[in-house]
C-alpha cells in the first residue's frame, strides 16, 4: 500500500514505495539554479537520494498531495508583476516518479504560499494578496470552476509587516467543514465553514485574534 508523509524542507512529501523507500517531491524557488519541482528515490536504510524526475516550473514552493496519492497540486509563488500568481495540477506515477502536467489556474492574488486538496476541492492562501481561493476539483484530477475567493482586510501593528493582510494558511478541519487561515498581517486565524461545493462563509464562526 502507497504511504505519504508530508515535511518540510522548502516542501518535501514522500511516497512510499516499497519497504523502506519513498519518493521525496521537493518544491522550490527557481531565482536561483533550482528548476521546480524535484523527485527523488529515498532509501532510508542507507539514507540515499537519487535524483528520479525533474518538473520545471517558476517557483514551486509549497505542495499538496490529494487523496488517492496520485495527484499534486503546486503553488507557482509569483506575482502580477512576473508570471502571475497560479495554481498546478500534476498526475504523480507511483511507478515512474514521473509528473504529468494537467492544468493551471490562477491563484486569485500575489505570491501563494500554501495549497491544501480534497476529494472534490483544492484551496490555495495568497500571502501578499491576503487572499484564499477555491477550486473545484474534478475527477481526472483536473482543475475545475472557481468557487470561491475571499479577501481579507485591516493591518496590526508592525508597519513594515502587517501594512495589510497576508495569508498563510488555508488549513482544513479533519470533517473538510471548517477552513481555518491564519493571517500575518492582521494578527487573526480567520474561520470559514465550508459547503460540499465549496462556498465558504464567513459570518458561521468567531475568528480567533491573537495578541498583536
Amino acid at each position: 500500500m502507497k504511504k505519504l508523509i508530508v515535511l518540510l524542507i522548502l516542501t518535501v512529501t514522500t511516497v512510499n514505495m516499497q519497504g523502506q523507500d519513498y519518493y521525496l517531491l521537493t518544491g522550490t524557488y527557481t531565482s536561483g539554479k533550482s528548476k521546480g519541482i524535484y523527485v527523488h528515490r529515498f532509501d532510508t536504510r542507507t539514507l540515499e537520494a537519487k535524483e528520479v524526475s525533474v518538473t520545471p516550473l517558476s517557483n514551486p514552493s509549497f505542495l499538496a498531495i490529494a487523496p488517492g496519492m496520485d495527484m499534486v497540486y503546486a503553488v507557482s509563488e509569483n506575482a502580477a508583476n512576473d508570471s502571475g500568481g497560479s495554481i498546478h495540477a500534476f498526475r504523480f506515477n507511483s511507478q515512474t516518479g514521473w509528473m504529468t502536467p494537467l492544468n493551471t489556474k490562477p491563484s486569485g492574488g500575489d505570491h501563494p504560499c500554501y495549497v491544501t486538496a480534497t476529494n472534490d476541492l483544492v484551496i490555495a492562501g495568497n500571502y501578499s494578496s491576503g487572499t484564499a481561493v477555491v477550486y473545484q476539483r474534478q475527477k481526472d484530477g483536473n482543475l475545475g470552476e472557481r468557487v470561491s475567493l475571499v479577501r481579507h482586510s485591516g493591518k496590526s501593528v508592525n508597519s513594515s509587516r502587517q501594512e495589510k493582510p497576508h495569508v498563510h494558511a488555508c488549513v482544513l478541519a479533519p470533517d473538510s467543514k471548517t477552513l481555518y487561515v491564519p493571517d500575518l498581517g492582521i494578527d487573526k486565524v480567520v474561520t470559514y465553514k465550508v459547503d460540499p461545493a465549496g462556498n465558504l462563509n464567513d459570518n458561521a464562526v468567531a475568528d480567533l485574534s491573537v495578541t498583536p
